[in-house]
């Protein structure tokens, strides 16, 4: 069977759950693909705030640091980044500063329960911001950040911390 070498987060929970009985194979390219099915859910609370005050949520994209993964008398844990949307919904407009959520998580594949077992952990919010040290934000979509006398970048690549990298097109 072949391993991806990347995984969306919903894929590396099934993948995780190496353990449980196959539900469904198929196959693409003469390599065999196993579905393990739902083994576990998890939430954060609604009223969740970040270390900024603002509702946290899980927003348009979650990634897990890979060389985060540990495995320990069957749980998972792991570190990962959501990208939230662009606020939240108000009347009118809010001008909130792009960030990225970190959280530790832990999981423990379940073939059946009610209680969750996927437990997201808050941990940090990062701010992103121009290279003129302003807070990104979603609110005005025409601004252009020039960097070295360039205003015509397609896509730029942000080195946030030692082991984040964005890239926005």
């Amino acid at each position: 069977m072949k391993v991806l070498s990347t995984l969306t987060l919903s894929s590396v929970f099934l993948a995780l759950a190496a353990k449980a009985k196959a539900d469904t194979t198929v196959t693409i390219d003469d390599e065999d693909y196993v579905s393990y099915g739902l083994k576990g859910y998890g939430f954060l609370p609604g009223d969740a705030v970040d270390v900024y005050g603002d509702t946290i949520s899980f927003g348009s994209s979650v990634a897990y640091q890979w060389n985060s993964l540990k495995i320990e008398n069957g749980v998972y844990s792991f570190t990962a980044y959501g990208l939230p949307d662009r606020g939240y919904n108000v009347d009118g407009t809010n001008d909130v500063a792009a960030r990225v959520h970190v959280f530790d998580v832990t999981f423990t594949p379940e073939d059946e329960g009610s209680e969750p077992n996927l437990v997201w952990n808050y941990k940090d919010s990062i701010l992103l911001k121009d290279f003129n040290g302003e807070n990104l934000t979603g609110l005005d979509a025409n601004t252009t950040v020039t960097q070295n006398g360039r205003e015509d970048m397609p896509g730029v690549t942000f080195h946030v911390k030692p082991s984040l990298w964005l890239k926005v097109t």
